[in-house]
């Protein structure tokens, strides 16, 4: 499930629940130049709405309240259409 551009959910059973943040990145290499790569970080759960607890969680310094509030909403919508 694609939460944002760079969130997702991977869901393998219903007590394996993952939250996957992806973003592609810039490092130099030992020459000096630019090199892109995926920058991955994982989180796992037990339940999908611990895993949507800790995307609003890191959501949260990302924007502004009212985006927040908004984005609160969208989840709860997609949190009804998965039941």
């Amino acid at each position: 499930m694609i939460l944002t551009e760079n969130y997702s959910i991977i869901q393998e059973d219903s007590n394996n629940t993952t939250l996957v943040f992806t973003e592609d990145r810039v490092r130099k290499d030992k020459e000096g130049e630019d090199v892109i790569y995926i920058h991955k970080e994982k989180w796992y759960f037990v339940s999908l709405q611990q895993a949507l607890k800790k995307y609003l969680n890191k959501v949260a310094f990302d924007t502004t309240a009212t985006n927040i509030l908004k984005r609160i909403k969208e989840v709860e919508d997609l949190i009804l259409t998965i039941k």
